[in-house]
This record gives C-alpha cells, sequence and structure tokens, in this order.
C-alpha cells in the first residue's frame, strides 16, 4: 500500500511539472503575442517627426488636384533599384478615396530623360499598362534600354508601333509634361529617387528607409495631417497662415521644347 502511495505521489508530482512547464510555456507564448501585437500597435501609431523622417516644403506649391483632394506625387526613375522595389508597395497601398496619385518620372541625367519620354509617351498611348514591364526589363531582364531607338524596338514586341512611339515622343503633349516635370522637380529641390511629395507640403524621400513599408506609413500619417489642415482651414483649404502655395511656373504656361530623344 505505502509503496502505490509512493508512485502515486511520484506520478503526481511528474504531472504536476508537466503540467507546470506546459502553463509555463503557454504564458510565454501569450506574452510574447502581446507584445508583438503592442509593437505592431505603437509602430502603427508612430508620430513621425519633421525632419527626420520627413520634410516640410516651404513655400507649399501649388497641387494640380481639386481642393477636396490630397495629391501623393511620386517622383521616379525606370533606372533606379529603390524605385523598382518600392513599386510593389505602392501597387498594393490601399489609397484613401481623397487621395489622388500621380506619377512623375525625374530628370536627373541623360538616361533619366529617355526614360521620361517612355513614361509620357506609354501615357499618351493609353499602355501605362507597360509600366511594370519597363521596370522589370531594367532590373529582372538586365536590358540596356539608355536611347529611344532600344525602348523603341523593345516595345514593339508589347504591340507598342515604333512610328507611333516616335510620334507620341515628339508631341507637344509630351514635350509640355517633360518640361513641367523638369520645373517642378527643379521647384521641390529634387537630389534623388523615389521621392514622394504629399499635397505639395511635404517631401519623402524614400531611400532614407530600410523598409519601403516604413514610407508608405509615413505617406498615410502625412496624408492623415493633411486632411485635418484641410477641415480645419474650411473654405480656404489650400491656405495656411502666411505658407501659401505658389506655382512652379509662375503665370505662364511651359513651352515645348524642341530636343528629341
Amino acid at each position: 500500500m505505502y509503496q502505490v502511495s509512493l508512485f502515486c505521489a511520484k506520478r503526481f508530482r511528474s504531472f504536476g511539472a508537466s503540467l507546470f512547464s506546459l502553463l509555463a510555456v503557454f504564458l510565454l507564448v501569450a506574452l510574447s503575442v502581446g507584445h508583438a501585437e503592442e509593437t505592431r500597435e505603437q509602430k502603427d501609431e508612430t508620430v513621425y517627426i519633421e525632419g527626420k523622417h520627413y520634410l516640410r516644403v516651404s513655400p507649399a506649391v501649388k497641387v494640380e488636384v481639386p481642393d477636396d483632394k490630397i495629391e501623393v506625387r511620386e517622383f521616379f526613375w525606370y533606372g533606379c533599384p529603390h524605385c523598382y522595389a518600392l513599386e510593389p508597395y505602392i501597387e498594393h497601398w490601399e489609397k484613401p478615396k481623397d487621395v489622388v496619385f500621380i506619377r512623375t518620372p525625374a530628370l536627373l541625367g541623360q538616361v533619366w530623360v529617355i526614360h521620361a519620354y517612355t513614361y509620357y509617351a506609354l501615357e499618351a498611348l493609353g499602355r501605362l499598362d507597360l509600366h511594370n514591364v519597363v521596370f522589370n526589363a531594367l532590373h529582372v531582364d538586365r536590358l540596356r534600354l539608355t536611347d529611344g531607338e532600344s525602348m523603341s524596338n523593345f516595345l514593339k514586341q508589347y504591340r507598342v508601333d515604333p512610328h507611333e512611339f516616335r510620334q507620341a515622343i515628339e508631341s507637344f503633349l509630351v514635350k509640355t509634361k517633360i518640361k513641367n516635370a523638369e520645373v517642378m522637380g527643379s521647384t521641390y529641390g529634387l537630389r534623388s529617387v523615389p521621392t514622394l511629395v504629399i499635397n505639395g507640403r511635404y517631401l519623402v524621400a524614400t531611400n532614407q528607409f530600410a523598409e519601403y513599408e516604413s514610407v508608405m506609413r509615413i505617406v498615410n500619417f502625412l496624408v492623415e495631417k493633411e486632411r485635418e489642415r484641410i477641415a480645419q482651414a474650411g473654405d480656404q483649404p489650400r491656405s495656411e497662415d502666411n505658407d501659401e502655395p505658389h506655382t512652379e511656373n509662375g503665370d505662364d504656361e511651359p513651352q515645348a521644347e524642341d530636343d528629341k530623344v
């Protein structure tokens, strides 16, 4: 009888130890999950700091969208690996209904100009479905699309007629957009890409961040900040104290250039 009791006591202690270990593991997992959720919430609620995470554009630049909308403009270059890396995040970004997203090719070099003409020519031809195709050609297939002829030959396989492509490049519409993009880049003091500008007031240079996810969180933060400003401004959503938006082109419409790709 004593041996049976001793055996039962040992089994009970063994069971108790196992139960304690199981509870300890469960508690550790629960704490880890809770900490992860808390960290995620804190991350989402981060107050981003001007001068560290973004820059203020002063004076603010007049935007192209109605007063009840918020413009988010991306300056990019097809040859930029950071732009290519950011693209999926932009594609999957859940854009609020009051946000208008605009892509603007940057013109910081000779090949950049070729690629800017390509973007606007594809836009004019209604073929921006090839936007990511051009990105992939440069960064996945490693093609050298550095002049108008090589780009035209490449796009021909996607049923872009070379003659129509050339006509689009030489059109007044495309040349005007190139001029506007150049002036706009100069107005914002553009030095690198990708750069995101929120409503002509805030600038985020995305190559500062290792996580491109962080970039879109900052954009959302600034969109909300701008939304609150517009709501408070009432009947004059584009004015804030003396920080009046100015037009980057002055009073004159940009003149088309005669340069050819």
